[in-house]
């Protein structure tokens, strides 16, 4: 196999020649712009066979029109180190080798992304990490290698570094984070010297490095730009998820970094919450209208029926209506319209008696979601709020526009007397703060407040609801229950 590699790096830059990087742009061997349409085909991060990922690989290229397939890969598999490898590596770096060779084969393009790492100890928390560790120096060594200036091949740094300074992401240090419930500490690799490993062995393939905030950030890159001196450039990658922020603030964010830096949006989508408090189709509808408004380059996430947002039900490969329809429709150039909003909704639950409708306690608040104190059914909410501290329950950003208000009942326990303000919020945005009626100890009052009053209606992006002290006091515990989002009958 690495013999058939070396033949395609040498016979096939007619089909699929060396990319490198100008500016702002990204170009081919001719000079001419290229302008990368893609999709993420994932499970070798996780599996150490994969799941149907040439198959899948073939119908994104072939039948989907896909000029760019992104592939995200383990370091512990590629090495033969996670639990479920059956040798030291070999089959797996065979499979990676399959995938290469029938992307160059159709004269496309691969982003090979080290999508996991695991802190620094072999074998162990395999997964999405702070930033890349030692083993993800070794791994882009032997890749960087393996793999040199086959012109199909673009290598992605690291996935999406978390939080760090700007600093660390570039040069390296210490740091610390919390991995499925576990304390680490590493020293982190820096992106910098990633780019470095890779351009000693030889390696000239353009890279492409995601920003801090699991590559959302843009902010910091300008002033810690990575130094390619003898390679062919570096791209930086943009991932976007609606329930991170809203998408104009997005296309606002982007359009200014797009003046000064060469990007590629490498991931994005959206996924269905619960009808009709979701609007994933019009959102992925907007972000491929910004996408070709600018001629951005972008792969969507992804091609996998279990892996969230997905692009196809299942392996007969059937696009999902609220995003794999849409981004077929774009790669195949036909315009994508974004849907009308609805006007009317029928009531929606939040609580009672459990949270309803994909809404969770995102509180800062002791919150008892099972308190036996409660309105009409078994459970209501208990909330024992210190200093500052808040109840929040959010959900998949929803679309306020077929809403009227939210109504629920609230009980100022023992104590009553306290002083509540409740806010909504779009994305992560506080909206305007509503005073409730001072709180009657171990009574019931019911409270009804209009989107109006709350600064939401019509608006899109409503993603949680805050109930705290108005003035930020500590409070004594009170308990809420019944909460209902009403619809526009």
């Amino acid at each position: 196999m690495l013999v058939a590699l070396a033949f395609l790096a040498a016979t096939t830059g007619l089909r699929s020649a060396n990319l490198h990087v100008s500016g702002t742009r990204i170009l081919g061997p001719d000079g001419a712009e290229v302008k990368f349409h893609g999709i993420n085909v994932p499970s070798l991060e996780w599996t150490a066979v994969g799941d149907h990922v040439t198959e899948s690989i073939g119908v994104a290229l072939d039948k989907w029109g896909a000029n760019l397939v992104r592939v995200p890969l383990s370091q512990d598999r590629w090495f033969g180190k996670a639990p479920d490898s059956k040798d030291d590596g070999t089959s797996y770096r065979k499979i990676v080798d399959e995938v290469v060779s029938m992307v160059s084969a159709r004269g496309k393009h691969v982003l090979l992304d080290l999508h996991w790492s695991d802190g620094g100890v072999w074998g162990q928390d395999i997964g999405q990490h702070t930033l890349p560790d030692a083993h993800s120096l070794q791994f882009w060594r032997d890749c960087g290698k393996h793999f040199a200036n086959v012109p199909a091949v673009i290598f992605d740094l690291y996935n999406e570094p978390i939080e760090a300074s700007w600093n660390v992401w570039r040069d390296g240090g210490q740091v610390s984070e919390t991995f499925q419930g576990k304390k680490l500490n590493y020293h982190a690799v820096g992106l910098q010297t990633l780019l470095d490993a890779i351009r000693e062995t030889g390696a000239k393939n353009v890279v492409l490095a995601g920003g801090l905030g699991y590559a959302s950030r843009l902010d910091g890159i300008p002033t810690h730009l990575l130094v390619d001196k003898t390679g062919h450039g570096v791209i930086y990658a943009n991932h976007f998820y609606p329930g991170w922020e809203g998408y104009e603030s997005w296309e606002k964010r982007v359009t200014a970094a797009a003046r000064t830096l060469p990007l590629l949006i490498g991931e994005f989508g959206a996924d269905p919450g619960s009808v009709p408090l979701d609007f994933p189709k019009r959102r992925v509808a907007q972000v491929l209208s910004v996408l070709k408004i600018h001629n951005w380059s972008w792969c969507a996430w992804c091609m996998h029926p279990a892996a969230t947002p997905c692009l196809i039900t299942d392996w007969s490969y059937k696009p999902t209506e609220y995003f794999g329809d849409l981004v077929l429709a774009a790669l195949r150039g036909e315009n994508v319209p974004i849907p009308g909003r609805q006007i009317k909704a029928e009531d929606h639950t939040v609580f009672d008696g459990s949270l309803k409708n994909q809404f969770q306690s995102w509180s800062s608040a002791k919150v008892d979601l099972a308190a036996s104190t409660s309105h009409s059914d078994s459970h209501g909410i208990k909330v024992d709020a210190e200093v500052g501290q808040q109840l929040q329950l959010g959900t998949v950003p929803f679309d306020g526009m077929p809403y009227r208000a939210i109504s629920f009942w609230v009980n100022g326990g023992a104590i009553g007397g306290q002083k509540l303000v409740l806010r909504a919020n779009i994305m992560d945005a506080a909206q305007t703060p509503v005073a409730l009626p001072e709180l009657k100890p171990a009574e019931w009052t019911h409270v009804e407040i209009t989107f109006v009053d709350l600064g939401i209606a019509g608006q899109e992006g409503v993603k949680s609801f805050t109930l705290r002290s108005a003035n930020g006091a500590a409070l004594p515990t009170y308990f809420i229950d019944d909460i209902v989002i009403q619809g526009n009958h």
